[in-house]
């Protein structure tokens, strides 16, 4: 579970919108069963390594801080990204742990893209059309 990640996150942009500290959204959390099926406390430490990317910000933590802070779990991923999904009436995210995971994909992709040079760009592109009509037998 531990390892550096790549993805930005805004959890600490909806915990000072909240004027929030770490431990009040350690508290907020509280108990959880992690994704290896072990009981496990949220502490204002492993807040901050959420918030800096030094724990991976897996699709259960994007489910605990969604809940957290009453936003879709893509609010918590990148800035300019329209809200996927919106907040159901019981207070829930809409966005089911597969659209997560889709939309974490999607941002590492583009992340990887906007990386390239721009002939690599025009190259993945044509790579990409050409896969696209050919699945799609245009």
């Amino acid at each position: 579970m531990d390892g550096a990640s790549t993805l930005p996150n805004r959890l600490r942009w909806h915990r000072n919108a909240r004027n929030l500290s770490q431990r009040k959204v350690a508290e907020r959390i509280g108990e959880f069963v992690d994704t290896d099926g072990e009981l496990r406390t949220m502490s204002p430490q492993m807040v901050s390594k959420l918030e800096i990317g030094a724990i991976q910000l897996t699709p259960k933590y994007l489910e605990l801080f969604s809940v957290a802070f009453g936003v879709p779990k893509a609010d918590l991923l990148i800035e300019d990204a329209p809200s996927i999904g919106a907040v159901a009436p019981d207070g829930e995210p809409s966005l089911s742990d597969r659209e997560a995971k889709a939309a974490i994909r999607l941002y590492k992709l583009n992340a990887f893209f906007q990386g390239l040079s721009s002939d690599a760009q025009d190259a993945f592109l044509a790579m990409a059309r050409d896969w696209a009509q050919r699945r799609i037998k245009l």
